[in-house]
C-alpha cells in the first residue's frame, strides 16, 4: 500500500489509486492517502500489449516484402483480428480512463488540482510531441535509418509515429467536460436538483437491475444507429481523426463509442454490481463472444467482397479509410451489429474478470505501473523487428516475433532508465548509510 499522493506515471490511462478508507475520523480538508487498484494497473498492461500485437499484425503486413505474394487464407486471420479490435480496444481505454479520472478526483484535494495535473502531466507533453517532438524524432530517424523508419518525404512513414496523440485529446476533452459539469451542479444545486428529480432523469438512473439494463439497450441501439450512419457516409467522424491513421483507420463507431465507454468507467462504481458478471461466467462469455465474433465475421466477409475489402488489412497502395458499399443491404446491417455485439460483449467479459478474480486483482509488479510511453515508442521497435525478420518469408511466424520483439523492446526501453535511477539511488542510500556508521564514535 503506497504512502503517497495518486501517481500519474501513466497518463494515458491516468492514476489507478483510491482514497485509503480508515475508521478514524479525518479533517474536512485533508487528502485522502490513496491505495492502487491493482485491476486497473493489470488491465492497462494486458491493453498495451493488445495494442502493440495490433500494431505489428497492421506493419508487418503493410511493409511485407514484394516479392511475398500472400493469398486471402494468409491475410484472413490477421484481418479478423484488427478488425476485432477496432470494435473494443480503444473504448476499454476510454473505459479505463474514465474510472481512473473518477479515482483521481477521488484522491485530489480539489478539481482544480486534478486539472492542473491533469494538463500538465497529460496535455502538455502530448502538445510537445505534437508540434515538435514528433517531428524531430521521425527526422531522426529517418535520415539516420532510411530502410527501417522509411523516407523523410514520405507522408506515411511520419504519421505512423504519431503515438496517441488524437487519444489523448479526445481524453482530454471528455474530462474538461465532466469537470465542467461537476463545477455547474456545484455552482447550482438547486437547477441540477429539478434535473435530478425529473421522471426522465429517475428513467435514466440505473437504481436496478433492470434499470440498467433498459439504459444498456437504450445506448446499444443508439450506437447501431450512428454506426449505420456512418457506414452509409451520413455522419462520418472527423476526418482529422483519419488523417492521423494512414492505415489504421479508427473503427467507424468513434467518437461515440468512446464517450459511452467513458462515460461507465467515470460512473463504474455506482453500476459496478449490475455491469460484470461472476468471473467463472465471463471466462465462458469471452471465450464464446470471441469466438461468435471470429466465425461470424469470417463466414459472412467469405460471401461479400465489399466487407472484405474493409477489413482487409492495407498495403503500401492501398487504404480503405471508409466503408464499402455501405447502404440497406445485408452485408451493412450485419457489421452493424455486429460492432455493437463485440463492443458490448468482449469488455464485459474482460472487465469482470480483471475487476474480481483473484490473479487479475493481485499486484503484478511495477511493469504493469508505467505503460503510457511504450504507446509513443512502441512502433519504433515494431519497425526494427520488421527489419531485422523481413528475411522469414511466413506471415504468421514474422508477425509473432515482430509482436514479442515489439513489447519486449518497448517495455525495456521505458524501464531501463527507471531501474538504472533506482539502483544508483539505493547505492547512494547504502553509501550515506555506511559512510554514517564509519563516523560514529
Amino acid at each position: 500500500m503506497s504512502d503517497e499522493l495518486p501517481n500519474e506515471t501513466t497518463p494515458l490511462l491516468g492514476p489507478t489509486q483510491v482514497p485509503e478508507s480508515s475508521s478514524l475520523p479525518v479533517p474536512a480538508t485533508a487528502v485522502p492517502t490513496p491505495h492502487r487498484v491493482h485491476f486497473l494497473d493489470n488491465l492497462r498492461a494486458t491493453l498495451t500489449i493488445l495494442l502493440i500485437l495490433h500494431h505489428s499484425a497492421l506493419e508487418t503486413v503493410y511493409k511485407r516484402n514484394y516479392s511475398d505474394q500472400y493469398t486471402k487464407s494468409q491475410l484472413l486471420p490477421f484481418s479478423l483480428f484488427t478488425a476485432i479490435n477496432k470494435s473494443y480496444l480503444w473504448s476499454l481505454f476510454f473505459f479505463t480512463s474514465g474510472y481512473s479520472t473518477s479515482l483521481s478526483l477521488l484522491s485530489k484535494s480539489s478539481d482544480r488540482h486534478f486539472l492542473k495535473s491533469r494538463t500538465l502531466k497529460i496535455g502538455l507533453p502530448a502538445l510537445v510531441y505534437a508540434y515538435g517532438g514528433h517531428l524531430i524524432l521521425f527526422l531522426y530517424l529517418a535520415f539516420g535509418w532510411e530502410d527501417i523508419f522509411g523516407s523523410y518525404k514520405a507522408g506515411w512513414a511520419f504519421i505512423r509515429l504519431s503515438g496517441p496523440i488524437d487519444y489523448v485529446a479526445i481524453l482530454l476533452v471528455l474530462d474538461y467536460i465532466h469537470l465542467c459539469v461537476r463545477w455547474t451542479r456545484r455552482r447550482w444545486p438547486e437547477r441540477f436538483a429539478i434535473i435530478s428529480n425529473s421522471r426522465i432523469f429517475n428513467l435514466l438512473r440505473p437504481t436496478s437491475r433492470l434499470r440498467f439494463y433498459t439504459l444498456v439497450t437504450s445506448f446499444m441501439t443508439i450506437l447501431v444507429v450512428f454506426t449505420f450512419l456512418s457506414c452509409i457516409g451520413i455522419h462520418l467522424p472527423p476526418n482529422v481523426i483519419f488523417f492521423a491513421f494512414p492505415y489504421d483507420h479508427p473503427g467507424v463507431d468513434v467518437p461515440l463509442s468512446g464517450v459511452i465507454a467513458y462515460l461507465t468507467g467515470v460512473h463504474f462504481s455506482s453500476i459496478r454490481r449490475y455491469l460484470t458478471i461472476k468471473p467463472s461466467l465471463a471466462y465462458a462469455t469471452l471465450f464464446l463472444s470471441t469466438f461468435v465474433a471470429y466465425l461470424s465475421m469470417a463466414v459472412v466477409q467469405s460471401i461479400s467482397p465489399p466487407l472484405w475489402r474493409f477489413i482487409e488489412l492495407p498495403t503500401l497502395f492501398s487504404s480503405i479509410y471508409f466503408f464499402i458499399d455501405g447502404g440497406f443491404n445485408p452485408h451493412t446491417i450485419f457489421f452493424t451489429f455486429w460492432n455493437a455485439l463485440v463492443f458490448l460483449t468482449i469488455p464485459i467479459s474482460l472487465i469482470s474478470i480483471f475487476a474480481q478474480a483473484p490473479w487479475a486483482t493481485r499486484d503484478w509488479g511495477f511493469w504493469t505501473r508505467h505503460t503510457y510511453t511504450q504507446t509513443y515508442i512502441n512502433m519504433i521497435f515494431i519497425l526494427i523487428a520488421i527489419h531485422r525478420f523481413q528475411s522469414i518469408h511466413n506471415l504468421f511466424i514474422r508477425t509473432v516475433l515482430v509482436g514479442i520483439f515489439g513489447v519486449i523492446g518497448s517495455w525495456l526501453m521505458v524501464y531501463t532508465p527507471i531501474l538504472t535511477l533506482r539502483a544508483v539511488e539505493y547505492l547512494v542510500r547504502r553509501y550515506h548509510r555506511v559512510l554514517g556508521v564509519s563516523d560514529s564514535p
